[in-house]
């Protein structure tokens, strides 16, 4: 027969090992709830916003694409305080240092408005409203921009005509 003293001991030894795995199985918890709280502060705090260029400009480039056969494209910017964005269509097997010569770069630069509207940037007006070496003028606000239509084949004009000029 065990002794009263041991009896206290061995129920004493069961309830705080039971108390100790359950208080480890919390530890254990709370690092959980912790990490994931803290992967949802810094997605809160540094969300990924949806790219323009992904999203809007290149669409708009891949259809343009389909309608100048032999060029290839490619996306360049955004530049300055206006993320002007430049879409080049490059002749294919056209060496480097060739690519700007004549037509064998047709190109289009387009600004965001307020997204998820763009505008083309017009090079053949200058307004003069910023001074020559400005910030305005060194950003190319001195080309307006215009408003895109929903119509690719406006876009092709637009790029083809002010390509002739």
């Amino acid at each position: 027969m065990t002794s009263v003293i041991t009896q206290a001991k061995m129920k004493y030894t069961r309830q705080y090992d039971a108390y100790s795995s359950a208080r480890e199985k919390l530890e254990t918890e709370i690092v959980k709830v912790e990490t994931r709280l803290k992967s949802l502060r810094d997605k809160k705090t540094n969300p990924c916003c949806p790219s323009w260029i992904d999203l809007l400009l290149k669409p708009i480039a891949e259809a343009m694409l389909k309608h100048l056969p032999n060029r290839t494209f490619k996306i360049l910017g955004p530049f300055g305080m206006t993320n002007e964005t430049g879409v080049h269509f490059y002749k294919k097997r056209i060496k480097e240092k060739n690519k700007f010569k004549g037509d064998n770069c047709i190109s289009i630069t387009f600004r965001p408005a307020k997204l998820p509207d763009l505008t083309v940037v017009d090079y053949s007006v200058d307004t003069g409203h910023f001074e020559k070496g400005s910030i305005g003028e060194m950003n190319g606000m001195n080309h307006p921009s215009i408003p895109i239509q929903d119509d690719i084949n406006w876009l092709l004009a637009f790029m083809l005509k002010k390509e002739s000029e």
